[in-house]
């Protein structure tokens, strides 16, 4: 951690700047992705649900008939 501590404190203000410029950045780039598959994932999970849901009312349907 000192030697985070030192390299920050070695920085100039334009360096600082653009290191967080960086980071916010990078951390953007996490955020498009995590939502990204997140949202992947949930239409993955409700389409094979409705798919399961539908399949079992038509084989019930055979059933009764």
């Amino acid at each position: 951690m000192d030697g985070a501590v030192q390299a920050w404190n070695s920085m100039s203000y334009v360096d600082g700047f653009f290191f967080t410029v960086w980071l916010v950045g990078i951390y953007y780039l996490k955020c498009k992705l995590d939502n990204h598959f997140t949202s992947k994932r949930k239409n993955w999970w409700s389409n094979n649900f409705k798919n399961t849901i539908k399949e079992a009312i038509r084989e019930y349907n055979e059933e009764q008939s």
